[in-house]
């Protein structure tokens, strides 16, 4: 079940990459100046661990703090970051992510479901108190990379977990979907 878990996280690291589509976009949804402030925070930092090559960041965004510190204990993070050569040092730098939210919307009730599925796996697991999305947004993004030199289109999906800490929900781009699932 454990190796099921991670594969399920670095797929959805790697669908990050693999199906962002690089384009122009058009401007910034309005919406998404009301979005909860801690979001934006949230997204920057996962995006950073993503460009950084930082996996144990990545998975850690996907959960709450008390989450994390039982996974933590139980090993749960050991040799991510071993599996991808950093980038060697100067050729990228968190500064370099220009990140603007350009849609935002409702999950469908299948992300959901597919959220809830990975949270009480976990929570089997790893002995973990069950959590409750109590609110959940599906955001349409924009990052773009000097190093890259490319501006790419991607998709995720962040919960409100027990109506008291934000994280990215650990879902590839076709579990999210579209908003009118």
């Amino acid at each position: 079940m454990g190796k099921r878990i991670t594969a399920v996280i670095l797929s959805c690291f790697m669908l990050l990459f693999a199906a962002a589509s690089c384009g122009n976009p058009a401007g910034g949804d309005p919406a998404a100046s009301e979005l909860p402030a801690e979001i934006m925070p949230l997204l920057e930092n996962y995006y950073i661990s993503s460009m950084m090559y930082d996996l144990a960041g990545v998975q850690r965004s996907y959960f709450t703090q008390d989450a994390e510190e039982k996974m933590e204990k139980a090993g749960a993070f050991e040799g991510l970051d071993a599996m991808f050569s950093p980038p060697k040092q100067g050729e990228i730098k968190p500064k370099d992510l220009k990140l603007r939210i350009t849609g935002t919307g409702a999950l469908s009730q299948t992300a959901l479901d597919a959220a809830k599925t990975v949270y009480d796996q976990n929570s089997e697991r790893y002995g973990m108190a069950a959590h409750v999305i109590t609110d959940s947004y599906r955001l349409e993004l924009t990052y773009y990379d000097r190093n890259t030199d490319s501006e790419c289109e991607s998709v995720t999906g962040v919960a409100l977990m027990d109506g008291t800490e934000w994280v990215i929900l650990p879902l590839s781009a076709a579990e999210l979907g579209s908003s009118n699932d």
